[in-house]
Formats: structure tokens, sequence, C-alpha cells
């Protein structure tokens, strides 16, 4: 294992590169940030040999099982996805709510944030609102006291009596609508005050989705499985769908798909854009992000980047692989985000973009074993020809 000083100076080295970095520098390759650096000395055998003809036989099999697993990912994804009328009723309430606490509260706003705001959202999923509320200061008394308000709104032209949830870590109101319309029941809402960090993680999110689509369609299936099996829920102790998202992207950037849009923001020198203390720029330069993602491409071994690829590569890393440290999307981790990270050789610590130090995965420590089993075995039942459709609704653990 690598002695963690050597790990810290390399991080420090890398990070101090990015702060020198000039308006020119984009014209250098970004280097991904790795979760774990160890590379067995078989892997390193095996990469500079010539592959045998037995070799050459499980790769033409791996890329058959790769373009069938693609078309069943695609076909699943669609089928998941909410159809035109439900984003509407879903929107159209929304607007609505935000009409009228514009009205009833000036210098208001309401905010969609999550997955409603970045495509990822499914039926039956809640919507994630968040009222902005300018020069508000966030105590709980204050916060409370706006989340009242809201719940009056609400009952004025709904009739419906929200769900204050004012004692949990961040108070809430959960407004489960009671009309049915288009014979559609509608999504659960919930708000919050100024969740202003969250609003930018969505933002960014629905930047990497941008930059690269396909991955829209494997994170549906990812928080379709992921949900099926139980580990979909961040106040039991499993993985959010926020830190899905973040593995999936870490993931790629680790096969040099995608490149930091945060890094880029930086080495582009483009200016900071602080949200509540946090540095939250990211690039959106369609052309830099293009450029970055050919710079990418030519420094891959592997010509076989497809939606099954990806799929069968997350579970394999996570469940096999994986073998503890950072998960992070960006190269400026801190020495003590590391050494948080390192305690244990298998916590998957799921760094927060715009937090450093912060792990936004948070997970017991009696659902670690589970949850890497239960990737693990999703990579083994893939690999025994499992389609994607029974691997998300298949009710028998198979190791």
């Amino acid at each position: 294992m690598r002695c963690p000083r050597v790990a810290f100076a390399g991080l420090r080295r890398r990070t101090l590169e990015v702060g020198r970095a000039s308006s020119s520098a984009p014209g250098l390759a970004w280097v991904p940030p790795r979760s774990d650096h160890r590379v067995s000395q078989q892997a390193e055998v095996e990469e500079g040999s010539r592959p045998s003809h037995r070799q050459a036989q499980e790769g033409r099999r791996s890329q058959g099982r790769s373009r069938q697993l693609t078309e069943q990912v695609e076909n699943l994804a669609t089928a998941l996805l909410p159809a035109k009328e439900q984003e509407v009723l879903r929107d159209e309430m929304v607007q609505e709510l935000r009409r009228r606490v514009q009205v009833e509260m000036p210098g208001s706003d309401l905010v969609t944030f999550g997955s409603a705001a970045t495509g990822l959202w499914l039926p039956g999923r809640d919507v994630d609102l968040s009222l902005k509320m300018p020069g508000l200061h966030t105590g709980r008394t204050e916060t409370k006291q706006a989340l009242h308000r809201v719940a009056s709104i609400i009952y004025a032209f709904s009739g419906d009596k929200p769900e204050n949830r004012l004692a949990a870590k961040v108070p809430l109101l959960r407004w489960m609508p009671s009309r049915v319309a288009s014979q559609e029941t509608l999504p659960c809402f919930d708000i919050t005050v100024n969740n202003l960090l969250a609003v930018e993680n969505s933002r960014l999110v629905s930047a990497y989705l941008l930059a690269e689509p396909l991955l829209r369609q494997m994170l549906v299936v990812v928080k379709t499985w992921a949900s099926e099996r139980g580990i979909n829920d961040r106040s039991r102790g499993t993985l959010s769908s926020f830190a899905l998202t973040l593995m999936a992207v870490h993931l790629l950037q680790r096969r040099r798909v995608l490149p930091s849009l945060q890094d880029l923001a930086i080495l582009n020198g483009d200016p900071r854009h602080t949200v509540m203390d946090a540095d939250c720029r990211f690039s959106s330069n369609t052309e830099l992000i293009e450029r970055e993602k050919s710079k990418l491409a030519s420094l891959r071994t592997s010509s076989n980047e497809s939606l099954g690829t990806w799929l069968m590569d997350f579970f394999r890393y996570y469940g096999v692989e994986y073998k503890g440290g950072v998960i992070a999307i960006r190269s400026g981790a801190s020495a003590a985000v590391w050494r948080s990270a390192s305690y244990s050789g298998q916590f998957y610590f799921v760094d927060n973009p715009f937090e450093p130090g912060k792990d936004v995965a948070n997970v017991e420590l009696g659902q670690l074993v589970r949850l890497r089993e239960e990737f693990r075995a999703a990579h083994a039942q893939l690999r025994r020809g499992t389609s994607a459709k029974e691997l998300c609704f298949g009710h028998e653990l198979d190791d």
C-alpha cells in the first residue's frame, strides 16, 4: 500500500500545479483524480504483453456482451424515465406554487434542485425545492417561520396541510398533493430554505450530463438498481442518489471519458463563483470540454467505451477494485480529506465537490460490507449474462 505521506505529497504537488496554471494551461491534458493508487503486478504485466489467441477470443466475447448490455440499458432507461405528460404536470405544480410564493413573500423565489432539475427524476420520486430568501439569517427559528408561511400558502390554494419536519437536521416541509390529474398521482414536494449549495450541486451534475449525455441512461439504471436493493437511502446509512451520481462521474474520469469541470475552470482562469463561502465555479464551455474529452480519448488504452462497458465497470470497480480512498471528481482534495478516508480500507468516502472534506455518502459502518457485496454481486450477475432489467428488479442476491 502506498505510504500516506507519499500520497499527500503527490496530491499537494498536483494542487499547486493547478493553482499556478495560467489561462493557456488548458492546452495540457487534464489528469483525472484517482481514489485507488494501487495497480496489481498482474495488470502491469498484462498491459505490456501481446494478447494471446485466448485473450483475443475473450475480448470479442466481452465486446459482444457489452453491445448487448448497452441495448438493454438504453431500453430500460427509456421505459423508466417519465413521460412528457408527467414532467409537464410536475412542472406546472412547481410553477403554480412558485407564483404564489413570489406574491405572498416578495423577494423570495422557489428553485428546483436534485433529480427534477438535472433530468434524472423518475416517477414516484420526490421533488426537491429550495425557498430562496436573500438576506435571511438561516437560523432554525427564521427557517421554521419561513416554512410555516409556505405551509399557509399551500393550504390556501390547495386545501392540503403539508407535513412539518422542522426537527430534522435540515428542516423541511413535505407537501403531498391530494389532487389527482390525468389519472397520475402528483409527486411529493420537499421544501427547504436557502439550500443554495444543493442548487449549485444540481447545476454541476447537469453540466456533466450535458458533457456526456449517455451518463443519464447509466445513472437511471444504477439509481433504480440501488433503490430496488434498498441501498439508496442516506437516512438509513446507505448511498444517496447524489453520492451514486458522483461515483459514476468519478468512474468515467478514471476511464478518461470525462474531465473535471471544476479543474477545467481553474486551469482556464475562470473567475470564482462564491456561494456560502464555497468556490462553486466549473466550466460550461462546450468547446473547451470537447477539446479536453478528445485529449483524454487519445490517452485511453481501450476503445471499447459504451453504456454496457461503463455499467459493468461501475460494479466491478466499486465491488472488487476499490480498496479505499477518496472518491472525488476534482483534484483539490486536501491531506485532511485523505486522512479521513483512509482509516478504513473499505470506506466509501465520496467527497463533496464544493465542500472538500465533507463526505456526501456518509455510509454507516454497519452497511459497508453489505454495499460491497451488492456491488460485487451485481458485477457477477452481469458477467453471467443477467439482463439490466433482471439486475434491477430481481429479488435474489446472487453472489
